[in-house]
């Protein structure tokens, strides 16, 4: 993903870019991880 950011903004963009990207892949794990708990729920109330 870094090396495509470094394509479209040049070696400037990717001082800026980095952070949003790190930012965007913790909100996307965590997304991913509370949909998880809640399928486990789910799963664990038909049981």
């Amino acid at each position: 993903a870094i090396l495509i950011l470094a394509h479209f903004f040049g070696m400037e963009g990717i001082l800026w870019s980095a952070p949003i990207s790190d930012a965007l892949a913790t909100v996307v794990t965590s997304w991913f991880f509370f949909r998880g708990l809640r399928d486990m729920e789910k799963n664990a109330a038909k049981i």
